[in-house]
């Protein structure tokens, strides 16, 4: 009677004959939980949580830029036709991507409750990137189209396309974790990839670009100046997606790595060097990201300006990276030969051995 008391106690009792020493036995009061979880069997469920949230928040971020920005624009009357699907492009991701992470990070919501990243095994939320992956390509495309509602304002611009680049992050990170080709796994293959890669999208967006100001312009040598850009795209990607293709082995010759893909590095390096010369100039047609006039005559802006130094950089970072990369290919020649030549000299000093005994 001493030992009572209104919170649970252990008494510890000597059982005579019997091949275990001591037993602790946990008692509870009536309407209250056992103190020693272990012995009860129960266990409390550990909470797991997105480790994709930092991507979500990027898209979130930025897609509240965009539609901000874009619900911000006074006179919504000049892009009227695709106004409202620029409005709705940030509205969708960021609800989307608000709700993943309320549902990941509310406390009161329980670790067995219904979470996106483990739902269908994954599955739901893969579906879900690869919707906010391709409704951004679509949302770049009527944004930043020329003389389009990104022009209206420079956020609108920065906003779309980092809002697809925050998508297309979140979709790796989930890839990766799903054991499926990630963009590093993707362009690993040499050091030269990546950059033939972001040629090819950069050539492939100059391409359009400049065929969609075409459409717009009415001089003849501003014209000119579009249809060489659309020239040089063309000619861009195409060299671009060859090297691709023969990192990937669809195609034998030439060997990556050779002194060919430095050549035509090269080759493509004076051809957009001549490009921005032609673009970026006071008088050309993309002598700024948004909108100019011209002896009267209105350039809309477009995409041209900031990818043709994409283009451009993306030249000079193949080349330096071909130098890395036969550097290494040379000192790894070396190492091997060495090594080979102190074989040789073991085995010629072996015979010499085997000669003396004999």
């Amino acid at each position: 009677p001493a030992f009572r008391s209104q919170k649970a106690y252990r008494n510890t009792v000597n059982l005579p004959n019997c091949a275990c020493p001591l037993q602790m036995v946990s008692v509870a009061t009536p309407g209250k939980e056992p103190t020693n979880t272990q012995d009860a069997g129960m266990t409390k469920p550990k909470r797991e949580h997105n480790p994709r949230w930092q991507g979500y928040f990027y898209v979130a971020f930025w897609s509240l830029v965009n539609f901000a920005s874009v619900g911000s624009i006074s006179d919504k009357n000049i892009h009227w036709k695709h106004y409202p699907f620029s409005l709705s492009l940030g509205i969708v991701t960021f609800t989307l991507s608000m709700i993943v992470l309320s549902i990941d990070r509310v406390l009161y919501i329980k670790a067995e409750s219904f979470n996106i990243h483990t739902a269908f095994d994954g599955k739901l939320e893969g579906y879900l990137l690869v919707f906010s992956v391709l409704w951004w390509i679509a949302g770049v495309i009527v944004q930043t189209h020329s003389d389009s509602v990104a022009y209206q304002a420079t956020n609108i611009y920065i906003s779309s396309w980092l809002s697809l680049v925050a998508c297309i992050y979140t979709l790796d990170l989930w890839s990766g974790s799903k054991d499926i080709v990630t963009i590093k796994e993707l362009t690993s293959l040499s050091l030269t990839l990546p950059s033939w890669y972001v040629l090819f999208l950069g050539s492939l967006v100059v391409l359009g670009s400049t065929a969609d100001v075409y459409t717009s312009l009415s001089s003849d040598d501003l014209k000119s100046d579009a249809a060489f850009g659309i020239s040089l795209g063309i000619v861009s990607s195409l060299v671009s997606g060859y090297f691709i293709l023969l990192h990937y082995r669809c195609i034998s010759k030439p060997e990556t790595g050779g002194w060919i893909e430095l050549i035509v590095t090269g080759i493509m390096f004076i051809f957009w060097i001549t490009g921005l010369a032609v673009f970026t100039s006071s008088s050309g047609i993309a002598a700024s990201v948004g909108k100019q006039y011209l002896d009267s005559e209105e350039i809309p802006g477009s995409n041209v300006y900031l990818f043709s130094w994409l283009c451009f950089f993306s030249c000079g970072n193949i080349a330096l990276k071909w130098n890395s990369s036969y550097a290494m290919a040379f000192a790894q020649a070396v190492q091997g030969r060495g090594e080979k030549d102190d074989d040789i000299d073991s085995r010629q000093d072996d015979s010499e051995e085997d000669e003396d005994m004999m």
